[in-house]
């Protein structure tokens, strides 16, 4: 139906958007790990992390979101399919 059809898609697209968020924790670890002696990279390394772990939970809240409005929206039951 509808509404499962709407949640596999929102879901998959909340997955790739976690890969993405991943990606860019792994270059912003590298950055600030390979800054050494540069305050500057270790700023940026630490600004990118910071940012990826806001996209982390935001990415989480509007899987949260997503999924409460359209069981709330089927009336259906908390375990069912």
């Amino acid at each position: 139906d509808f509404t499962r059809l709407v949640k596999t898609v929102l879901n998959f697209f909340l997955g790739f958007l976690g890969i993405i968020v991943l990606a860019i924790v792994i270059y912003g670890g590298f950055m600030y790990v390979t800054a050494g002696v540069n305050e500057q990279g270790a700023e940026t390394g630490k600004k990118i992390l910071t940012y990826a772990v806001i996209g982390i939970v935001v990415i989480l809240l509007s899987f949260v979101f997503v999924n409460t409005l359209l069981q709330a929206g089927t009336g259906a039951p908390r375990g069912a399919p």
